[in-house]
């Protein structure tokens, strides 16, 4: 009886990880800190732009940490940017080159959603790894709880730390959110 379940649980754990078309299922471990702004400590994430000088739960700022459930990617809190007027900022991270390994190749993502931020906006996800900027497509923002996942593949780390972030350049009375940053081994 014991070598029955034994053996069902090999199998289900197996299943788990082999992906439809027979590869297995990769796994990679988030390098991004506090990726979903779920912890209080924001002080892995820069800033950069109007409204604040240091990234902190909102306000009356155009932008901060959210804690509205609804408006999150997942978890309970998300980045938030609201503002009456045109706005842009940056929204990055450092990750060390000693979590990095020079031989793999990485994959970044994030998740946007938003509105009204005008048909001239500029919304797209960075990598900055050797030198070279790896950046995104645009994103086309559409409404509220339309979940854009934005990726950059193939990412080349072999000499020092890593930047990974968003830029957003919106126009007044743009709002959106940013969740679920990811960076890791393809």
């Amino acid at each position: 009886m014991k070598r029955k379940i034994e053996i069902t649980i090999l199998l289900i754990v197996s299943i788990l990880i082999i992906n439809v078309d027979g590869t297995y299922a990769k796994t990679s471990k988030n390098l991004v800190r506090n990726p979903g702004f779920e912890s209080s400590d924001f002080s892995m994430w820069k800033y950069k732009g109007t409204g604040m000088d240091k990234l902190d739960y909102y306000t009356e700022d155009p932008v901060g940490i959210w804690d509205k459930e609804d408006d999150c990617h997942s978890g309970d809190y998300t980045f938030h940017f609201w503002s009456t007027y045109k706005h842009h900022f940056r929204l990055e991270q450092t990750i060390s080159k000693k979590k990095l390994n020079k031989k793999k190749t990485y994959k970044a993502s994030v998740y946007i959603q938003g509105d009204e931020v005008g048909k001239n906006a500029e919304i797209y996800l960075y990598v900055i790894a050797d030198g070279k900027k790896y950046v995104s497509g645009l994103v086309e923002l559409d409404g509220w709880q339309d979940w854009k996942k934005v990726t950059i593949d193939n990412i080349k780390c072999t000499k020092g730390d890593v930047k990974i972030g968003v830029y957003v350049d919106h126009a007044a009375d743009g709002w959106g959110m940013i969740d679920d940053f990811y960076f890791g081994q393809e």
